[in-house]
């Protein structure tokens, strides 16, 4: 669908609610005023019937001399003289007056749809929340009740004291006059929010038949997304803001041993465990979700494939300016880090051997340099033994000569043929 499809629902929407809200709160606020209105002029009703039985009563009472009957009689027969046409308020309404002698109420004087009364009659049975029994035992105010007829309604009551006797006196109108015009208004109100409604599933209706192709597209490049998604080697997934999957691709079944309908809407922290969720994951989703990129390098111990190295890619996904998830892509690399350890470990193994050839060689030249030494040593006295000799045969000589010459003379001495004197 189409972003003005959108637009043009969401606008339907809320005109549909705003107008439902804004005609139920125009209703609400006239009912109340019309209950308002009722309630003020029965009340004044009563008012006005109440003071005008307490001056025609006390009128009376003097008239005769204080007779109570007499007085109370004569009352009720100016009284129909004085009753109010309440034509003018917009409703007709029904006034009576009731006094209770002997546990049992008795009509006074009623006005029953502008017909007026002034024998004296039994009440008959009162109904539930009777302002009659409410206003003898001397309150006043309004209520809602329902009569002894079933009937239900609106009535303002009061009491008056005449001397030794008490008077009950109330106005009273159907509840089903106000009710109906609450009914009519409802029902325009549901009227116009059906049309509304009707108006916006036609315009959805339209715009879903206008973009159905467009629909139909859109479907089938998801389902060729899907299809390319589950088909890479890699483990995508789809994590919203409360940090649970909400897509996973068949990578992760595989991997991990999950079913992917068990894996979609876990908790992070359930599938890590809470230590790695804590020390590795957390911080660097809180990371993501304020708008970074994270790549990190994490170690995962599976049960069947034992460790496992995953290079993985947090990337925040924004709408309106917003991070409302993270799309996670991460590659098992755990051959390609095996392969890193076992260079690591030959390079060390290398350097090691290296270290050894250098001391070795060390040793071997600081051997050679104390060979050299020897044998300079060494050639250094052949040459003095060389130039010795040389200096011996060079005297020896002459000393072989001396040494004759010596032993001729001594031999010479011995045989006495040379004379000391020849010698000297």
């Amino acid at each position: 669908m189409s972003l003005f499809s959108r637009k043009v629902i969401i606008f339907y929407i809320i005109v549909g609610t705003l107008s439902a809200l804004a005609s139920f709160g125009v209703i609400s606020y006239w009912y109340e005023s019309i209950m308002s209105h009722h309630i003020e002029r029965l009340s004044e009703i009563v008012h006005i019937h109440k003071s005008n039985i307490e001056t025609i009563h006390q009128q009376q009472v003097k008239r005769h001399n204080k007779d109570m009957k007499e007085a109370l009689d004569a009352s009720l027969r100016l009284l129909k003289n004085s009753f109010i046409d309440t034509r003018q308020y917009g409703f007709t309404n029904d006034f009576f007056i009731v006094t209770k002698k002997n546990g049992k109420y008795d009509y006074l004087y009623r006005n029953i749809n502008g017909v007026p009364n002034t024998a004296i009659e039994p009440f008959g049975k009162l109904g539930e929340g009777d302002p009659v029994a409410i206003a003898y035992d001397g309150e006043s105010g309004s209520t809602t009740y329902i009569a002894s007829d079933g009937r239900i309604y609106l009535a303002a009551y009061n009491f008056i004291n005449l001397e030794h006797s008490r008077v009950a006196v109330v106005a009273r109108v159907p509840y089903k006059e106000i009710a109906g015009l609450k009914v009519a208004a409802i029902a325009s109100v549901a009227i116009l929010s059906l049309l509304v409604f009707i108006g916006g599933s036609l315009a959805f209706y339209y715009l879903s038949r206008v973009n159905l192709r467009e629909l139909n597209k859109a479907h089938k490049d998801l389902e060729i997304f899907g299809d390319i998604m589950n088909s890479a080697r890699e483990h995508i997934s789809y994590i919203g803001l409360d940090r649970r999957f909400v897509v996973v691709n068949n990578m992760y079944a595989e991997t991990f041993r999950i079913p992917k309908s068990k894996l979609k809407g876990m908790h992070l922290k359930d599938f890590h465990g809470d230590i790695r969720y804590r020390e590795e994951i957390d911080s660097r989703l809180t990371k993501c979700f304020k708008g970074d990129m994270v790549k990190f390098q994490l170690w995962i111990d599976e049960r069947e494939s034992g460790k496992i190295c995953l290079d993985v890619k947090y990337v925040p996904h924004f709408e309106a300016g917003e991070v409302v998830g993270i799309v996670v892509t991460a590659s098992n690399i755990t051959e390609l880090e095996k392969a890193k350890q076992q260079l690591l470990d030959r390079t060390q193994q290398l350097q090691a051997l290296a270290l050894d050839l250098e001391d070795k060689v060390k040793q071997e030249t600081n051997k050679r340099i104390q060979h050299e030494q020897l044998f300079f040593e060494q050639k250094k006295f052949a040459d003095m033994g060389q130039m010795i000799n040389a200096i011996a045969h060079q005297w020896r000589q002459p000393l072989n000569s001396l040494g004759l010459y010596i032993q001729y003379v001594i031999d010479s001495v011995k045989d006495e043929s040379v004379t000391e004197e020849i010698l000297a």
